[in-house]
Parts: C-alpha cells; structure tokens; sequence
C-alpha cells in the first residue's frame, strides 16, 4: 500500500527516538532478567542452549528453523486492495491468525468497503525449481468479522473459507498469537516474511536486530501509549506493511506497519530527509527516503487493545471483536504447543515433567562461540582507577615467550574486557593472571539475575584455551575475574556486558568445588566483594594461578565418568595469589596471599565426587609472588 503521510511518519520517527532515549535510561537489571526469564517461557528445554549463544552473539541456527519457517510462510499471503475511487489499486501484506481470519494493518483495509473489495492471494511465491507457484484467491468476508484499530492500525477481518478455485483455506493453517511478553528480546533477530512491493513471497532474515525495544513494567504500563512498538533493521519495501514479525523460534512477536524515516530539524521544523540528504516530499516513493529503522506494533498490545474493544459498551464492532478475541485464544492455545497451527516443537517421546527435569538436573550446559565484536579493545583494567598507579603485571622474559598470541592481533597477548583484563599461557592453556576493578558505588542492588552462559574467547586459538569437557561438579570453572567483582557500570548495557565477558574460558582456571564454592576462594571473594558494596569502595585485584612443575595432569585424576578426551594437556594448579588493593585515608593499602587447593585435591578422588576437606590461606608477600609467577608488580611501596 501507499506510504502513510508525512505527519504520520513523523510520529513514528518521535516514538522511535522517544523509545531509544528511554531504553538508555534504563537501567533495571532486574527487569531485563526478568525479561529472559519470560522469554524462556517460549522456549523447550532443547532450545534453551540455544537461546544463550542466541542473545549472546552466536550466527548458528539449528535445521528445524528452516523446516519451520517454510510452515510459518505458508500462513502469509498478498493482499490486493482495489481502493473504493477506482482509480488506484494496491498490494500488501496479511497472514492467518486463526481459521478464517486474517490479521493486517489497518491503514491497508480502512474500511469495510475496503475489505469488501480486497481479495487475498496465498501461495504467490516461486517453487523450488524457480517456477511460479499456483496461486489461490480467496475474498475476503468483512460481512461476517471486521474489527479495526487506528491508533495501533491493526484489522482483523474474515476469510472466505475456500478459495475461487475450490482449494480450502485451512491447509495453509495459521499463525498463534499470545498476549504473553517474553517471545523476544533486545538483540535478539526478528524476521519478517512478507510481499514487498506486491511481488512474490520474500523472507528478510538478515540485519534484522531488534535495536528498540522498552520492556514493561509499572510505569511502561501506565504509559501504555508510548510503549505500544518495537523496532528492527529489517530490510522492507513498499507492499510489506501488514508482515508477520517473527523470533527465531517462528513465534509473532509484531504487526509490522512502516519504517521510520531519517528526521532532522530544519529551519525550525522537522524534516524527513531523503537519501541524498535533501528534505522528502510528500509524494516521494519510499525508495528515495532515508530510513532507520522499521516499527512494528506489539502482539501483547494488539490484543490487549482487542479485549478492551471487546468490553466497550459503545462500540459498534464489539461483538465482533468478542467473536475474534475468541477464535484467536482458542487457536493459540498454549506456548509449549508451538508457533503454528502445526505441531512443531515436540521432537522427544518425553513428558513435560519428564523433559523439565532433565534440563534443570543438567548442571553445565554447552559452551558457545561469541562474535568478537562484542570485546571491543576500548576497554580493560584501568591502571588508574585508585587514583594511585598501579600498572599491568609485566611478564619476565621467559615467561612473555610462552604466551599465547591472539589471532586477530599476534605481537599482543593482552585480552581485555570490561573491567577486568587477562593473559593466557599457551601450553598450559590458563590465565597468567586478571587484574579487575571493582567499584563498589556502581554496583546496582538486588540479584544479579540468570547467569549468562559460558564461551570461548574468538581472539585465542582454541588450543590455547581450556578444554570444557573437563569441567563437572566436582572440577568447576573457578573465575578469576569474579563474577561479582565485575557487575557493576554506569548503565544497564555495561553491566550486562561486563556480566557476560566474565563467563569466558580466558578467565578461568580449573578448582575443585569445594575450594571454588565454598572454601577459602570462595570467602576471599565475597569478602573483597561485600566490602566494595557495603563501604561504597572502589579495589584493585590482581590475580592468578602459581604454576608448578608438580601440578597434576587432569588425565591422571579424571574418574570413569569424565567425557574428556585424553591428552587434553591441563594440569591442575595447586594454588593460587591475589594482590588486594584500595585506599584507606589517603594510602594506597593491599593485601598479598596465597590459597592452596591441594588438600582439597588430595580428599577428592576421581574427579565426578564431591567430598569436603578443609584447607587454609597463607599471608604472603608481592616479592614473593613475583618469584613464583614471574610477573613483576609495579606500583606497590614493597
């Protein structure tokens, strides 16, 4: 259909720009926990692996998805809109959101003599072998449903159930719909299925982030008016409007209606711009405009504002209303059953119960591969951050040979991330040390919500990094960079980011559960932790493994039940140092230790039992640590 006025696109730049001022001033981790635990509620436990490599960077998508996505298009279909003047026509989009109705934009079908006169079009699309497929007309029945909303510019209307040809609309099913939020989440990909410009069926699967999107709460919700949208790059065209917006799981998460122009203020005025930096007209085609983003209505907010139709006692439509809130709840029934009218997502002979206790009984899920541009370089330990400096760790000669190089840069070794910076051995395929900066008065209050999920660093060859497969209860992942030491920022967006570097393989070294989740590891961290939060104290930690010629090899300690492979090359470290800064009254103060997990290692057995032992921490001193790391510590008076 014809690109909506300029006063309307306008709004749709205003709430766009609204939307992203609002989402950077959000700054409620637990919101978006909260956020991550609804959206795991339109997940199967089979998928929620997945989901993690998903927000977390991954490109992999399993092979369902596609075998999915092609039942999912099969619901959507072309709109052609004769408009009422006869002298005009055009095409857009509309998709099955129950048997026999239809669900599109209101700006697509006005009116009921609109609707009266549109027919839709399924199966406008190209075979396999690049041949046109047979295409099936169906009217459309506004007589029987048509229930339409301005504001959200939404319309549901009926579907004749068999097309001119004879064929029955219900083989081509239909697309679920929950009031339910949690189908998708920020940074998470949105793909829109749709019939740009009126050609054949197309598919945008790429630069399709979702950039903007407020979740709501308690005042989101009483601003209702303001949060009704959410945004996407998706490429679309003229003839898209009325597109399913869809997550990777296939389940519609939007009503797409426009993209969002380039605006800028000219002369006093705002001014949408044209690719070529001139200001649009108001005939422009949309080719011509600078776009930079698309909006799409909300599912949650489309059918809450049905239900409120469905109650208003002067509303003409309201039966109709009733009657396709009804037909939408009894086709969509429960998330568990899928996005479609088909039956997509059951893949195991297991019962629910059955199937949700295997997920939460397992106790490490798979580690994922990150993209590396979510480790940018302009960040790391900060040598100043005390206000007295105290400079990286600088390896000796001899030890700066054996480290590992990076890929992307290899004269450097140095792997930064926020708030924290680490350095990987190569043959022992450990970090060297983590030097972190803890700040105390930007550590936001509450639980630090769903951990993220463990990766590997995409800057250090995988040799260089430890084999996962030797982690398990008894032989945990113990952080070097804690993950309570580095949750804090000035932003939500920080926060999360420093949250998710912490769980990378570069800032691990293998302890033994006792030693990293109970025991003197373990207190010293939340000593230096609650410290920092409860004083409003900002710390330095410099820590790391002592490597020894005595450590063990995993292999000789593993128990029957290991899934490693032999040879994997780790050797254990028996212990471990930490330098502990801060200022005191003006001094730069520190503490220098040493923890001992040998006991711990000796009562253990194989490594898949878990037996508590105790063990003890031993005052020590920089020098003394230098020699046994060959790391030299600068900025300390002794």
């Amino acid at each position: 259909m014809a690109r909506i006025d300029n006063v309307e696109l306008l709004k749709a730049a205003e709430r766009f720009a609204t939307g992203q001022q609002r989402q950077s001033q959000q700054k409620s981790i637990e919101l978006e926990a909260e956020m991550l635990d609804r959206r795991r509620d339109f997940l199967q436990p089979e998928d929620r692996v997945f989901f993690e490599s998903i927000i977390e960077g991954s490109d992999l998508l399993p092979m369902r998805y596609f075998s999915i996505g092609q039942l999912a298009a099969k619901a959507v279909g072309r709109l052609h809109v004769p408009v009422p003047n006869g002298q005009s026509e055009g095409y857009a989009t509309g998709f099955l959101v129950a048997p026999n109705i239809l669900l599109t934009n209101q700006h697509v079908l006005r009116t009921r003599q609109w609707a009266a006169s549109a027919t839709l079009v399924m199966d406008s699309e190209d075979a396999v072998n690049g041949l046109p497929m047979v295409p099936r007309v169906f009217q459309l029945e506004p007589e029987r449903l048509y229930v339409s909303d301005q504001e959200l510019d939404f319309c549901f209307v009926a579907v004749a159930p068999k097309a001119i040809d004879g064929t029955a609309l219900e083989r081509y099913g239909h697309l679920r719909l929950f009031a339910a939020t949690g189908k998708i989440v920020r940074d998470e990909y949105a793909t829109i299925i749709q019939h740009p410009n009126g050609r054949q069926k197309h598919i945008a699967s790429r630069n399709n982030k979702v950039t903007v999107y407020v979740y709501d709460d308690a005042q989101n919700h009483a601003q209702a008016g303001e949060n009704n949208f959410l945004y996407y790059s998706t490429d679309t065209l003229r003839g898209s409007s009325g597109s399913p917006v869809l997550s990777d799981q296939w389940f519609v998460v939007a009503l797409h209606r426009r993209g969002v122009p380039l605006v800028e203020t000219r002369n006093g005025r705002k001014t949408i711009i044209r690719k070529n930096g001139k200001p649009a007209a108001d005939d422009d085609p949309d080719e011509v405009v600078a776009y930079v983003s698309n909006e799409g209505v909300r599912v949650s907010r489309i059918l809450a504002r049905l239900r409120a139709l469905a109650e208003m006692p002067d509303f003409s439509e309201r039966q109709a209303a009733r009657n396709a809130l009804k037909a939408i709840e009894q086709a969509a029934g429960k998330p568990s059953d899928g996005p479609l009218s088909a039956r997509t997502t059951r893949y195991s002979t297991l019962t629910d119960d059955r199937r949700k206790q295997r997920f939460d009984s397992i106790p490490f899920l798979e580690v994922v591969w990150r993209k590396k541009d979510i480790f940018p370089e302009n960040m790391g330990y900060k040598p100043n951050f005390l206000g007295n400096p105290l400079p990286l760790p600088k390896p000796k000669a001899a030890l700066l040979a054996e480290l590992a190089p990076r890929i992307d840069m290899p004269a450097k070794f140095l792997l930064p991330f926020r708030h924290f910076t680490t350095a990987m051995h190569a043959q022992r395929r450990l970090p060297i040390f983590a030097t972190i900066n803890i700040s105390g008065s930007k550590k936001p209050a509450g639980s630090m919500g769903q951990r993220p999920q463990w990766s590997y660093d995409p800057r250090i060859d995988p040799q260089h990094q430890p084999d996962d497969s030797i982690f398990s209860q008894m032989l945990q992942r113990g952080h070097l960079a804690a993950r309570d030491y580095v949750f804090w920022g000035d932003d939500a967006a920080e926060i999360k980011q420093a949250d998710i570097h912490s769980f990378t393989l570069t800032n691990v070294c293998p302890q033994i559960a006792r030693f990293n989740g109970n025991k003197e590891w373990y207190e010293i961290e939340r000593q230096v932790a609650k410290g920092a939060a409860n004083e409003d104290l900002d710390i330095t930690e410099f820590v790391g493994p002592i490597f020894g010629v005595s450590d063990p090899d995993y292999d000789d300690l593993r128990g029957g039940g290991s899934t490693a492979e032999p040879g994997t090359g780790i050797k254990l470290p028996l212990r471990f140092w930490k330098i502990v800064a801060w200022v005191e009254n003006g001094n730069l103060k520190h503490r220098a230790l040493i923890l001992d997990q040998s006991e711990e290692l000796d009562a253990a057995g194989p490594l898949e039992f878990d037996i508590e032992t105790p063990t003890g921490v031993s005052e020590s001193t920089i020098q003394e640590i230098s020699d046994l790391t060959r790391l030299e510590f600068q900025g300390f008076d002794n």
